[in-house]
């Protein structure tokens, strides 16, 4: 197993309920980040794998590691 190049992990406070906060997140459509593009083979999901595409660079292929699906949350 190798080390990850790099992680990411957001939080932000929000009156949104934890379904709407999932199902949009996880919906790469809305990863709003111009002028970035975002695609994802397959469903939000532990070993799915995605592609970042910038202008003029070489697209970066990346793949989600783990998921804690909503269901699994607790909920604060």
């Amino acid at each position: 197993m190798t080390t990850a190049a790099w992680e990411i992990e957001h939080s932000v406070e929000t009156t949104a309920s934890p379904t709407f906060a999932w199902n949009f997140w996880t919906d790469v459509g809305n990863w709003d980040d111009p002028p970035a593009k975002f695609e994802l083979d397959g469903t939000f999901a532990a070993g799915s794998r995605g592609t970042t595409r910038l202008p003029g660079q070489e697209p970066l292929r990346w793949f989600i590691a783990e998921v804690t699906p909503l269901a699994q949350r607790r909920l604060r």
